[in-house]
Order: structure tokens, then sequence, then C-alpha cells
């Protein structure tokens, strides 16, 4: 009954902010992530919307584990928000990809329902400290691939060569002032 009250209340705070189309659902389970998937699946969501508390300065650093677990499951996309988030416009969104057979492993339908509503500029970007001084065929062809399917935000695109991967994201969105990772 606690959750389904928080869930009304988390639904008239969301329509103040124009956003009309939600659906509660309370349901009980004995794992989280296997109800989580099974349900996101059948009713074929487009996004998952997970926060994380982030109770101790450790804690504010890594993702809570049932977060993890969602995103490694790839049933859509998985927005992560922070205890202390607020809501803003998003204008700058950044998609990290290791440039590995984009078609097959690119959610792209999902990717762009969530991304439609707010026509964003669109930074698509791969980190990698193998190579950089100029990209392979098979990076040309890859990026050529993700160009089509998301043409409709038009994507810039950026290859960094470095060695520590959150640290490039980080720092990029920091610099890019991304407001959707």
């Amino acid at each position: 009954e606690e959750a389904n009250q928080k869930l009304v209340q988390l639904q008239e705070s969301l329509s103040q902010y124009g956003i009309v189309k939600t659906e509660l659902l309370a349901e009980e389970g004995t794992d989280f992530i296997t109800e989580l998937e099974k349900l996101a699946r059948h009713r074929q969501a487009d996004l998952i919307i997970m926060g994380i508390t982030g109770r101790t300065s450790i804690g504010q650093t890594f993702i809570g584990t049932n977060t993890l677990k969602i995103v490694n499951e790839k049933v859509c996309p998985v927005l992560i928000v922070p205890a202390d988030a607020t809501f803003s416009d998003i204008k700058n969104v950044l998609f990290t990809s290791d440039f590995k057979n984009v078609q097959s492993n690119t959610p792209s339908v999902p990717i762009k329902k969530v991304l439609k509503p707010f026509h964003p500029h669109l930074h698509i970007m791969n980190v990698d400290s193998e190579h950089y001084v100029a990209l392979t065929e098979e990076y040309q062809a890859e990026k050529m691939k993700l160009q089509e399917m998301f043409s409709e935000f038009t994507p810039e695109f950026y290859f960094l060569g470095l060695h520590d991967v959150d640290e490039a994201i980080s720092q990029f969105a920091e610099d890019k002032k991304v407001d959707f990772i």
C-alpha cells in the first residue's frame, strides 16, 4: 500500500512537467531483478527509471547493485537518477558504443523513443586505448551504421584514445554539458 501511495505521488509530480502518459504498477515477487525484467519485457517498456540513494560517500560513487543488474539484463534503456537530481530539459545526450556489430548490439528503437520528445543534440563516443591515429575500416563502417540509425538526431562522433573509460566519459560529459548518458 505504501508503494502504491508513493507511485501515485510520483505520477502527480510527473504530470506537472507535462509527462502525462504514465502507468503505475506494483508487483510482488521473491527476486526484484527477475520480476522487473519480466515486467519490462511483458509490457514492452521503452525505459526503466531507477534511483540510487547514495547513502554514504562510497554509495554515491557506485551505482546500486540492483541498478547494475537491470542494466546488464539489456531489456531496454535504463535511466539512473541520483538521489539529489532535479529535472531540467534534456539538450545534450551522450551515447557510448564499442563500435562492434552496432546493428545487433544497439537497441536503437527504444533509444529513439526516449530521445524523440526532447530533440537533443546527440554525441556518440568511443573510448579505446588501442587506436586513433586513424580509424580502422571496421570502425568507419560501424560509424556509418550508427550515423544512419540515429540520422534524425544529426549525431556527432568522438573517438578518444584513453585508458580510463570512466574518467573519459565523465570528463567528456562535463565538458559538453551532457544532460543524459
